[in-house]
């Protein structure tokens, strides 16, 4: 939350929160982060809506592209160790351009040996490694529809480096230059980068546009830490009069308990519109010219 803590809201305790806690939440603690898990949420939902209202959005940045070619004629490559990882390297050109998304849709492995095995797809920004039991079969193109949204700027997919596979080489252009604006495909083994090998695999990729985690960076940039501590406080003073367990504040502070949440909801939605009213250039800047965003909206000329 930005450096802000439920427990500094006026009259916010953990005893509060125990007294308010159901059979989902149990304790005090858990009941606090619930309350601020649905706030995130709905002020998420707020910041969208009013994106999607004041602005348009593209949702698609480009076409698919496919990452290489098998060569011709057919060749395998020589096997190594098991633990030695190989295959390709996806990564944005335009890693400024904060919105885009890589969207890997579609892979395809051309193996030289029937084997169960097991494929990585590593979204290297977010340190996560996804895997998937897969079946190859000899001389047998393989495809699999994936559709994984990478958040960072950079996915390895990964086989093991015992399995024998047919030689393909990435479409990353002469000298290693990539042949489109967005995307760069390379190979790799190991922790060695290549631009002449990819190992078997193929994949189709699109760039498209994803603000879904723009509150995220709102955090980081300390733009949103007072709205959302402000709707925290309300939430919990509405769960306050919405809870049928029968306490001193519930039966004798119940009508104060309401304007409290009615008064810390106003704030909230107070600090929500001076967000707003900065949203627009914030967005420029975070989009970086990629035209995810149009913050001009349509344009009326007097005169052609």
């Amino acid at each position: 939350m930005s450096g802000y803590f439920m427990l500094d809201y006026p009259g916010i305790t953990i005893q509060q929160a125990a007294n308010n806690a159901d059979e989902k939440t149990l304790s005090g603690y858990n009941f606090l982060k619930d309350i601020r898990r649905r706030a995130v949420m709905r002020l998420n939902a707020d910041v969208l809506n009013y994106i999607n209202q004041e602005y348009r959005l593209s949702s698609v940045v480009t076409n698919s592209f496919a990452s290489g070619q098998y060569n011709t004629p057919l060749s395998t490559v020589s096997t190594v160790s098991a633990e030695t990882r190989r295959g390709m390297v996806v990564s944005k050109l335009k890693y400024w351009c904060r919105f885009h998304s890589i969207v890997i849709n579609r892979i395809r492995i051309y193996s030289n040996q029937d084997v169960d095995t097991i494929l990585h797809i590593t979204d290297v920004a977010a340190g996560v490694t996804y895997p998937a039991a897969i079946h190859l079969e000899a001389g047998v193109i393989k495809e699999f529809t994936v559709n994984k949204v990478i958040t960072g700027s950079e996915a390895h997919i990964t086989l093991p480096g015992n399995i024998s596979l047919y030689s393909n080489k990435p479409d990353c252009g002469c000298g290693g230059k990539a042949k489109n604006d967005y995307l760069k495909f390379q190979g790799i083994t190991g922790t060695s980068i290549t631009t002449s090998e990819a190992y078997g695999i193929e994949c189709d990729v699109t760039l498209r546009c994803d603000i879904s985690n723009l509150i995220c960076d709102m955090a980081q940039d300390g733009l949103i830490g007072q709205a959302l501590y402000e709707l925290c406080g309300a939430m919990f003073y509405d769960e306050m009069t919405k809870n049928n367990r029968l306490n001193y504040m519930t039966i004798y502070k119940g009508e104060q308990i309401m304007q409290q949440a009615s008064a810390g909801f106003a704030t909230y939605k107070g600090y929500f519109e001076n967000i707003m009213r900065g949203m627009r250039d914030y967005l420029r800047k975070s989009d970086g010219n990629c035209k995810c965003i149009d913050c001009d909206g349509f344009k009326v000329k007097s005169n052609i």
